[in-house]
Parts: structure tokens; C-alpha cells; sequence
């Protein structure tokens, strides 16, 4: 996942409303992303 997509994803990452497995790509960027954290 790329900053850009993470970036669409992140309001419904935070409310918890994304499928598992982009749930996971969301966080995982997040978690090694200096943007994102």
C-alpha cells in the first residue's frame, strides 16, 4: 500500500469500517510510514 491509498483509507481505518484485509494493509503502512503515524 502506497501513501496515496492509505491516505483514501485512513477515515474509515480510524472508524474501524474497512474490510480485514485492507485493514491490515492500512496498518501495516501506517506502522512504517513517517506521513501516516
Amino acid at each position: 500500500m502506497n501513501c496515496n491509498e492509505a491516505g483514501e483509507l485512513i477515515g474509515a481505518y480510524a472508524l474501524d469500517a474497512l474490510p480485514a484485509d485492507e485493514a491490515d494493509a492500512t496498518r501495516a503502512h501506517i506502522a512504517g510510514c513517517p506521513t501516516h503515524a
